[in-house]
């Protein structure tokens, strides 16, 4: 008799927890993207849920900040998560116009505004350079682009080159060439 009433009772259990674990966890409401489960970052950066052969996307309100799903085929937007039953009338209504077109599919930073920033140390010492050729260019054009007159000037006078002094090892010298008592 004990075992057959502990038997009914497990059974009991078992079948009242398989009850309560179909309960739906979908909620009515969301107030953030990650709270929805289930939830997929696309390519183009729009999150999404697959429902059956369907995809809603899912997007944030501005004005209430609550979630919202918008059907990929059909454009109709809802409030309520899809895989989960629709709400009876008068439970959780919320009396907010859901836009009738999903927003764009923008990027959060525009890719132009990150590209100038990564490319400002090149574009400044760019013009930096530039700026200089330039001022020579106006004040000192002869530094810039020298007349055959001027190298001919940086040769020595009289037209002839000096000879370096010679360094090293001298043929006098038996020590090296520099030796400290020479």
């Amino acid at each position: 008799m004990l075992r057959k009433f502990a038997f009914v009772a497990l059974l009991a259990m078992c079948l009242s927890g398989a009850c309560f674990a179909e309960k739906s966890e979908f909620k009515h409401l969301y107030k953030k993207i990650k709270d929805v489960p289930g939830v997929a970052k696309g390519e183009d950066g729009q999150f999404y849920i697959n429902v059956e052969e369907e995809k809603f996307y899912v997007v944030k309100d501005q004005e209430s900040k609550n979630i919202y799903f918008v059907n990929e085929a059909t454009s109709e937007p809802q409030w309520h998560d899809p895989r989960g039953p629709a709400p009876k009338a008068g439970e959780n209504n919320v009396d907010i116009t859901i836009p009738l077109e999903p927003p764009s599919l923008k990027a959060k930073g525009s890719t132009l505004t990150v590209a100038f920033v990564a490319m400002l140390p090149v574009l400044l010492f760019a013009g930096g350079t530039f700026a200089r050729i330039i001022y020579l260019q106006i004040h000192y054009p002869e530094m810039l682009w020298p007349t055959k007159e001027r190298r001919d000037r940086r040769r020595a006078s009289g037209g002839k080159n000096k000879p370096q002094k010679q360094r090293g090892k001298m043929n006098q010298d038996g020590k090296g060439g520099r030796s400290a008592n020479s």
